[in-house]
């Protein structure tokens, strides 16, 4: 196999994983949306994703990291990747409260706590703080 051929299909297998993990969140932030954070099982969302749970746990090490992901989702889509950092902060603030309010406080708590430090500690690896 030559070099182009070989990453060509490292570059197909990216694209087939981001696919996959764009599936799992979008999926995810269905589910939550409906039951609750609390009440939704990774059974139940890797029948919606399309996807096993091996799946699902070699791309999220934990069903928190999975909120993480949405509540990260959620602030792409907010801020359509056009905000400089200087006002990243109220961005991540406004859509982590959006998100509370929209998946976890109507249904219970959960494990919310830990999802919010997981991607507090995220943000704060790359200088940006979320509050």
């Amino acid at each position: 196999m030559t070099t182009r051929t070989a990453d060509g299909l490292e570059n197909w297998r990216k694209g087939v994983r981001k696919k996959k993990r764009e599936d799992i969140v979008s999926a995810a932030l269905e589910l939550f949306r409906k039951g609750g954070y609390h009440d939704t099982s990774v059974v139940t969302l890797s029948k919606l994703a399309g996807a096993s749970t091996a799946t699902i746990y070699k791309h999220f090490s934990s069903k928190e990291e999975i909120l993480a992901a949405c509540i990260e989702t959620r602030l792409l889509k907010k801020t359509d990747g056009s905000v400089e950092t200087n006002q990243a902060e109220v961005f991540l603030e406004e859509v982590a409260r959006a998100t509370l309010k929209e998946i976890i406080l109507p249904h219970g708590y959960g494990d919310a706590t830990k999802a919010l430090k997981a991607f507090v500690s995220k943000y704060n690896a790359h200088g940006v703080s979320p509050v």
